[in-house]
Formats: C-alpha cells, sequence, structure tokens
C-alpha cells in the first residue's frame, strides 16, 4: 500500500511539472520507438494486483490493427494510460 501511495504522489508531482512546462511553453516532446505489447503487459502487471482485489477483471487485448511500435513520447504516453488504467481499476 505504500509503494503504491508513493507512486501515486510521483505521478502527481508529475503532473505538477508538467503542467507548469505547456503553461510556460517549455514542454519539449520526444520522439521515440515504443513497443505497444510491453508498454501493456506493464501497464497489466501494475494495476493487476489492485484490480483483483477489488474483484475487477483485468487482461491486456491488443488489436491486430495496433502496430507493434509506434512513434511517441514515452513518458508522456505511460503517464495518460496509467491514468486511464488507474481510473478504470478505481
Amino acid at each position: 500500500m505504500s509503494r503504491q501511495s508513493g507512486e501515486d504522489l510521483v505521478g502527481i508531482v508529475d503532473d505538477i511539472l508538467s503542467l507548469s512546462k505547456v503553461e510556460a511553453g517549455k514542454l519539449t516532446l520526444e520522439k521515440t520507438e515504443v513497443l505497444t505489447r510491453t508498454l501493456g503487459e506493464s501497464l497489466v502487471a501494475l494495476f493487476l494486483p489492485k484490480a483483483e482485489t477489488k474483484g475487477v477483471a483485468m487482461r491486456l487485448v491488443i488489436d491486430e490493427t495496433v502496430p507493434e511500435r509506434i512513434l511517441s513520447d514515452p513518458q508522456r504516453l505511460r503517464q495518460i494510460l496509467l491514468n486511464l488504467v488507474g481510473n478504470a481499476v478505481k
């Protein structure tokens, strides 16, 4: 529980810092190759214990039209997906 709380706090701080950069016009997006399945699997691994304790079924399904690799800002993409999955589990 303390680990999850710590991760949540780090996420909030990252959100605040990102918002500050956006408002200051200093946010630069990285363009790096991201493995979609690896990212999805890491999110499921992170949230599965919490989902199970809440009785929520969770599994990774990636549509066949989703490319194996995409160009994205991995930190921002992960942050968005963490928020979406985290809210879904809540």
